[in-house]
């Protein structure tokens, strides 16, 4: 690869983290669609497969709200994940819905020209293709994630992880237990 075409390569690089399109309005941000239209599940499917303990303890609500928790949970789980890659300085969930992963990149980049032959090429060649190779990685993570989590919520599996997530019939058992002394000791 000739000297010129490294400083094509660098130049190309550092513009697509300077000239990003994001939510923040910050350079090295990058902005990475996440929006979940819904399930094809619903709280009620939830509701006929749990026990009758479940269905008692368990609103309607409390299932949606098992359901956003599920998802947030997700949600934090891939953005934890993305900030522990190298390269990342970090990453938040922006837009008005949240529907968008922010990910700000470490750039050390500068615009290179022809006649800056102080600047070693090399080395900066190499910077930018780290960066090049951190997105691709954080990108193919995002992309992997996201496409198992649409896969998820639209399958039969999504139901047992939501009831997996809640209190089984011994756990509910406790806390109703744990209730009537409560009450009986107050009447004490």
């Amino acid at each position: 690869m000739t000297k010129q075409n490294k400083i094509d390569f660098i130049n190309e690089v550092n513009d697509r983290f300077l000239s990003a399109e994001n939510h923040s309005g910050s350079n090295n941000t990058l902005s990475y669609n996440v929006k979940v239209y819904g399930s094809n599940i619903s709280g009620e499917e939830i509701r006929e497969k749990i026990t009758d303990r479940q269905r008692e303890y368990y609103s309607l609500d409390d299932i949606y709200q098992a359901m956003d928790m599920f998802q947030s949970d997700s949600a934090d789980m891939l953005s934890d994940e993305v900030s522990n890659i190298d390269g990342v300085k970090e990453c938040y969930f922006a837009g008005r819905s949240g529907g968008y992963l922010e990910v700000e990149y470490c750039n050390a980049l500068e615009e290179v020209y022809e006649e800056d032959f102080n600047e070693d090429i090399a080395s900066l060649y190499k910077v930018a293709k780290e960066l090049e190779e951190t997105e691709t990685k954080v990108s193919n993570l995002i992309d992997k994630r996201y496409n198992g989590y649409c896969k998820l919520i639209n399958s039969k599996d999504y139901i047992i992880a939501i009831i997996n997530n809640l209190y089984d019939d011994k756990d509910i058992a406790k806390i109703y237990k744990k209730k009537i002394k409560n009450l009986t000791d107050k009447l004490i």
